[in-house]
């Protein structure tokens, strides 16, 4: 900065035209020195006028028509700059006078400024000033060891250890350009912006307009609030409107949510930055530290919204009561050999969460047709009988056991196990997580939500509610699952999300596909999904055969993230390969048909399945297979090309976190000028120097109308 400085500065000088040096006195007169040169002293009211500047002292001694020496009470006044000093020199040649006081002071107006040494442009009016200087208006206040001072613009360029204080911001930088008129502030190299909403900002270049309040980033731009970090290759940021408008290189850091989002150019605004959107190459990791778990997404575009919980309130009513429930003993869906029947023999109601209007009449028209299903024909299990006269429960059970399937079905059964309706699906949309933290319903005894103490607990968080989308090209990888589609949008109201266009579902060997795809999770964990829209449970055997199951509705239940049960609900259809316990190839094939089919899932192989409703059973050797039997379901597809990786979703380098760093770094303690201070007060009390703010007298305004 200084060598541009003095570049400039020179060229100025050379190119400049060379002007007459006035100077008067009341005294003039020669002092030989040498054999063949002589000074001439001035006593007395000294004025020189050059380049429309003005320098007076009380004597001064002219070496040669350009280079003059200034003693006692020194002023240089071009303007509305006054320097006050009390012993300077100028050199015509150059067009520079040079200052020395134990402090020098400028006023400019109502700038003042101290510093140790300085130097003024009479031609450019302009200095340089170091040693360290103070640079006070009003409130505002900047500091630095070395720089330069525009009079005509008001721009001081302060470089080294600046320091600056005004009604917005406090500043660290290795170098500023600010604008005293218009608190214009140029930074670069190491800055460090205090804003008063407690806000933290650095980057290596970039400018501050007063104006409008906005930050323009343009170099290693970082923002830390109390939640959140912020990074990218540059930044704008308008404080007022908290509108922050990023390019290249994002990573946004999201403490409360825990989760990182990603792109090329992203917009975040509001309060706490709740509202965002990220583009171009946009990807978000989602970390759960309690379960230590990860999960990475990727789509074209992400968008995040927060809104008051009440703007749900249209969506989330209370599904009517059946009047019939009143009597229903507890239902423990994560168990189906505990379902508990009522005296009458009809299964236990569902416990249904909240749903829109119409989402709860389509809920209850299909159990009308499940409960008219069961009616026409009760469970059937077909399979080899196997003794079970001392099971304890009244389950009739199927277990793949050595490639075959066993079943036992008590003595005691008078009608076979009827599997209970799984809860209505939330029609609200909900959050994938743990990409972004969610809220489970609240739940009451019976296990019906309850919007009133989901509302309750909401409004003693005092947090608003999040909308979470996902457009176009969306994959998905966590620990023990995958998934993609075209589409996902999720809220934290009721902690699920929705996957539309083409989802597919990986769980271990399981791929789960549909039109829709609905997921549940609870204290950040995937705790369902529901496959809606022609879906379909495939795994590959050996890559010629596949597993295949499909339904009107699948269910699949989670627990750490893994399928540990499916149910198929309404026109179940199975296709399955058995294989012998330590015996290489397939030693038979089951078709299947029936109402509705739940597989148990241990260590992602099927263990146990339980069939209700009418039962169509047939199982053939390989080598029996009828030419007839089609080995793939309608719509059968095998996807794993699709299946994404971590590595194929997430390409960028993470930035660690710099909040720890940044919460405990000192704050401008203004050590120069609190120098500077200590000075100026010892100087004034032993009398050695005097905090001048004298003008012109109008002897030397004449002189210089007389010039």
């Amino acid at each position: 900065m200084g060598l541009l400085f003095c570049s400039v500065f020179s060229r100025a000088q050379q190119q400049s035209r060379r002007a007459d040096v006035d100077y008067t006195a009341d005294v003039v007169y020669p002092v030989k020195i040498g054999l063949d040169s002589s000074v001439v002293c001035l006593v007395g009211n000294v004025m020189l006028h050059h380049n429309g500047a003005v320098l007076t002292c009380d004597s001064a001694v002219r070496y040669s028509p350009d280079y003059f020496e200034f003693f006692h009470r020194v002023v240089v006044n071009k303007d509305s700059i006054y320097v006050y000093g009390d012993k300077a020199d100028y050199n015509g040649a150059i067009n520079t006078a040079r200052i020395y006081a134990p402090i020098i002071k400028v006023v400019d107006g109502d700038i003042t400024m101290y510093t140790y040494r300085f130097a003024f442009d009479t031609q450019r009016n302009a200095g340089e000033f170091g040693g360290g200087a103070t640079v006070l208006r009003g409130t505002e206040r900047l500091e630095s060891q070395r720089g330069y001072y525009y009079a005509d613009t008001k721009e001081v360029v302060c470089v080294d250890e600046v320091e600056i204080e005004t009604e917005e911001y406090l500043m660290k930088s290795d170098s500023v350009c600010y604008n005293m008129d218009t608190e214009l502030a140029r930074f670069f190299d190491d800055t460090y912006i205090w804003n008063r909403k407690g806000e933290i900002f650095s980057a290596t270049s970039g400018i501050y307009e007063k104006p409008e309040a906005v930050y323009h980033f343009t170099s290693d731009a970082y923002i830390l609030t109390d939640k959140q970090e912020m990074w990218s290759d540059t930044l704008d940021y308008r404080s007022r409107e908290r509108i922050a408008v990023m390019r290249n290189n994002i990573q946004v850091n999201d403490d409360e949510h825990e989760s990182q989002a990603f792109g090329d150019y992203g917009q975040y605004w509001g309060g706490d930055f709740e509202n965002g959107l990220l583009t171009r190459l946009p990807s978000v990791i989602g970390y759960d530290r309690q379960n230590e778990d990860t999960v990475y997404m990727r789509s074209d575009t992400i968008t995040i919204h927060s809104v008051d919980k009440s703007f749900f309130d249209a969506y989330l009513v209370q599904p009517e009561q059946d009047k019939s429930a009143e009597n229903n003993e507890e239902v423990l869906l994560d168990d189906p050999a505990s379902v508990s029947r009522r005296p009458d023999g009809e299964e236990p109601a569902a416990t249904v969460a909240p749903q829109s209007n119409a989402d709860a009449k389509k809920r209850r028209r299909a159990e009308k047709e499940a409960r008219k299903s069961r009616k026409k024909g009760r469970s059937q299990v077909v399979a080899e009988p196997a003794a079970s006269a001392d099971r304890a429960d009244d389950t009739p059970l199927v277990t793949l056991a050595d490639g075959g399937l066993k079943v036992s079905v008590p003595d005691s059964v008078a009608v076979a196990w009827e599997r209970p309706a799984v809860p209505a699906a939330d029609s609200v949309t909900g959050v994938l997580q743990p990409i972004l933290s969610q809220r489970p319903v609240a739940v009451d005894s019976t296990g019906r939500a309850t919007l009133a103490a989901a509302e309750k607990r909401a409004d003693a968080e005092a947090k608003p509610e999040r909308i979470v989308r996902a457009y176009r090209n969306v994959k998905i990888a966590g620990r023990d699952y995958q998934a993609v589609c075209d589409s996902v949008v999720a809220m934290t109201i009721d902690s699920t999300a929705h996957m539309y266009i083409d989802p597919v579902l990986w769980s271990g060997a399981n791929q789960i596909s549909s039109q829709v795809v609905d997921i549940y999770s609870v204290n950040r964990q995937i705790e369902r999904a529901e496959f809606t829209g022609t879906p379909m449970m495939v795994s590959e055997v050996d890559g010629t055969h596949y597993n295949q199951v499909a339904g009107k509705v699948i269910i699949a239940y989670f627990r750490d993230n893994k399928i540990y049960r499916t149910d198929v609900n309404a026109n179940a259809r199975t296709l399955y390969y058995h294989q012998e316990k330590g015996k290489r190839g397939l030693s038979g094939f089951t078709v299947s048909e029936c109402a509705n089919i739940t597989f148990r899932i241990v260590d992602n192989q099927v263990r146990q399945i339980a069939y209700f409703g009418k039962h169509n059973f047939a199982m053939y050797p390989m080598d029996k297979i009828p030419e007839s039997q089609p080995q793939f379901l309608e719509g059968f597809r095998w996807e794993g090309d699709r299946r994404p990786t971590v590595e194929e979703i997430f390409d960028r380098q993470i930035r660690p976190s710099r909040r720890r760093e940044y919460e405990t770094m000192d704050k401008p303690r203004f050590s120069i000028t609190e120098r500077i201070d200590r000075h100026r007060e010892e100087l004034v009390r032993s009398g050695s120097w005097q905090d001048r703010n004298d003008q012109l007298p109008e002897e030397v305004l004449d002189y210089i109308r007389s010039l």
